[in-house]
């Protein structure tokens, strides 16, 4: 199966245009290529974001179910990254307040 690198959608191998959106299809580029998301490309742009969104970036067009699940967890490890950063802050300033017996204050 191939997909379109426009829209998305999957062709038939022998497709010369898509028929969503019109876009001419390369068997070059696309030509059989196994384009299916994967739970491990998740899990890979969840602990690496960065490298995530650098692989969505490279992906989008010629795998995009494979770049969706890497884009995914990219955003979703970035967003955790972010909110356990906050929680240790938070809790880092409430252990010095009751180290030095001052009041946490806003």
């Amino acid at each position: 199966m191939k997909y379109c690198p426009k829209c998305g959608r999957q062709l038939v191998d022998e497709a010369v245009i898509c028929v969503s959106c019109g876009c001419a299809q390369s068997r070059r580029w696309f030509g059989n290529r196994e384009d299916s998301s994967s739970f491990g490309w998740g899990v890979l742009g969840f602990f690496v974001p960065l490298l995530g969104l650098i692989l969505y970036l490279l992906w989008k067009d010629a795998t995009p179910k494979k770049a969706k699940s890497v884009g995914i967890g990219a955003i979703i490890g970035a967003v955790v990254g972010v909110l356990i950063a906050i929680l240790v802050c938070v809790i880092y300033g409430l252990l010095i307040g009751m180290m030095f017996g001052a009041p946490f204050a806003y």
